[in-house]
């Protein structure tokens, strides 16, 4: 499989955040249309999709040995579907992600040690909450 990998000094992003991608999984495929230039975790690396892969589209997508790490752009993204306002902010070594609903109302408030991490954990807050709202216990 042609992955142009990445040394491991030069990761773009944290463990931790590239962990949580991994744990993350599931939901993470269900959103991800996979172009040219994303970074997927493959076999405990984090590498760029080359064209030809990308081309596979849905294969991909169901490969349980490919996870897509989003960059902050794509996380950015995914929440601004879910959320009408998001907060990105930095604090002396930790970053902050504040998402409101239309009215203003605080939806979700996560501090983290990168700014992936807490855009990820927010957005995956919000869809917690979603599908919560959508399936109610009776």
């Amino acid at each position: 499989m042609p992955l142009d990998e990445e040394p491991k000094s030069l990761q773009p992003f944290a463990s931790s955040y590239v962990q949580r991608c991994r744990a993350a999984r599931r939901d993470l495929s269900a959103e991800w249309t996979p172009t040219v230039g994303d970074w997927v975790l493959r076999e405990d690396a984090v590498c760029l999709l080359a064209e030809d892969r990308a081309a596979d589209g849905s294969d991909i997508t169901a490969d349980r040995a490919v996870c897509w790490v989003p960059r902050l752009d794509q996380l950015l993204a995914m929440l601004n579907a879910v959320s009408p306002h998001t907060v990105l902010d930095c604090y002396q070594g930790d970053f902050a992600c504040i998402c409101f609903d239309e009215v203003s109302r605080r939806i979700a408030d996560v501090v983290a040690e990168t700014p992936e991490l807490a855009c990820l954990q927010a957005y995956l807050f919000i869809r917690a909450e979603l599908a919560a709202q959508e399936n109610p216990q009776e």
